[in-house]
């Protein structure tokens, strides 16, 4: 049986071709269904619906992000909370089949 030996096996930078034609596959299907030109329109509506959320006094202080990788911070000392953090949100809307995520006070929609 054969196996791969010391030396023969790159690592992720190594372009092997397996590794180069699945690159390769991934690309053609970004480009062949648009996908890079909807994540910008679909982005953009995201943010403007998110920014609808920022006002004075809100617990959301501010949105930002590119294409459909999106951020909202959120005011941590905001009285609504009542000690809650960026990560309780995150569960919330995890119940709500909603997959996000949160690094300090930043929650990534």
């Amino acid at each position: 049986m054969e196996h791969i030996h010391p030396g023969q096996h790159g690592s992720t930078f190594a372009g092997n071709p397996l590794g180069c034609a699945v690159a390769m596959e991934a690309l053609s299907v970004l480009k062949e269904e648009n996908m890079i030109e909807n994540a910008f329109v679909l982005g953009n509506h995201l943010r403007k619906r998110l920014e609808t959320l920022v006002s004075e006094g809100s617990l959301i202080t501010l949105v930002r992000g590119r294409g459909l990788l999106n951020a909202i911070v959120v005011d941590h000392d905001h009285p609504k909370l009542q000690g809650h953090t960026a990560y309780d949100i995150c569960k919330v809307f995890k119940k709500r089949g909603k997959n996000i995520f949160n690094v300090f006070n930043y929650v990534f929609v």
